[in-house]
């Protein structure tokens, strides 16, 4: 019993520690996730403004075409 119990001590230590890496790495896996969320929202932004911006000049440069004819 007392091998038994000398060798559970070690196992039940060493469970502890690998759970709490798998919640550790478990809550860097969503931390990453939410920073790769964010970042493609912000280039998705980012381009849509630039079309917007292109958008505009083109229509500018239409309405400068026409006012010159």
């Amino acid at each position: 019993m007392t091998r038994d119990s000398e060798r559970a001590e070690p196992e039940a230590k060493a469970k502890a520690e690998k759970a709490k890496l798998e919640t550790k790495l478990r809550n860097e896996r969503t931390n990453l996730r939410l920073h790769f969320t964010i970042s493609a929202n912000a280039f998705d932004e980012i381009h849509q403004k630039i079309d917007n911006e292109k958008d505009i000049h083109i229509q500018h440069s239409k309405v400068i075409e026409k006012a010159e004819a």
